[in-house]
């Protein structure tokens, strides 16, 4: 399952590299931080896969970056997971 979640991930990854410079690094830098999350056990595989719907509004994406303190991004990621759009 991990190794499966692991090439998910990397698949994802290379879906924000086809977007626009501008809106890709900050969708692969938020992404990142889920996945950090995920990899540290915070959060588990379904946030993993539903946070690439999220953060297709880079401005979700850019929020996450702006929360600089992990405990306030886990309670935004939180919130987000509540209302996936």
């Amino acid at each position: 399952m991990s190794l499966a979640m692991t090439e998910m991930a990397q698949g994802f990854k290379t879906l924000a590299c086809d977007n626009p410079p501008v809106e890709s690094k900050a969708k692969r830098d938020a992404y990142k931080i889920v996945e950090g999350m995920w990899k540290a056990g915070e959060v588990g595989g379904n946030v993993l896969l539903t946070t690439a719907r999220i953060f297709q509004d880079s401005t979700k994406a850019e929020m996450l970056l702006n929360l600089e303190d992990p405990r306030i991004q886990k309670t935004y990621l939180d919130d987000e997971m509540k209302h996936p759009q």
